[in-house]
């Protein structure tokens, strides 16, 4: 996180004087999309992190898939019924 905001300020913000927020939200998700999509990463090997994660994503056997959510079950899953001390079987 630190490698892309010194990054974002070296290459964006101080290269750029910007007339209004929109024009400033705009600059910075170009760049936060050429970072993720499109720089390689020497800690990633070299890749994007967009391509690592993809790569990676379909190498774990039984990795949850982004789209589904992160969790692999329910994180509060319905509680069994209690059963009851007294009962005779």
């Amino acid at each position: 996180m630190e490698s892309f905001n010194g990054r974002l300020r070296d290459e964006c913000l101080n290269e750029h004087l910007f007339t209004s927020l929109s024009e400033a939200r705009s600059l910075i998700e170009a760049s936060r999309i050429d970072y993720n999509n499109c720089r390689s990463h020497t800690s990633l090997g070299g890749l994007a992190p967009a391509i690592y994660a993809a790569k990676t994503r379909h190498h774990r056997p039984g990795s949850p898939e982004l789209r589904m959510g992160s969790a692999h079950r329910a994180l509060n899953p319905k509680p069994k019924p209690e059963r009851k001390a007294n009962r005779l079987y």
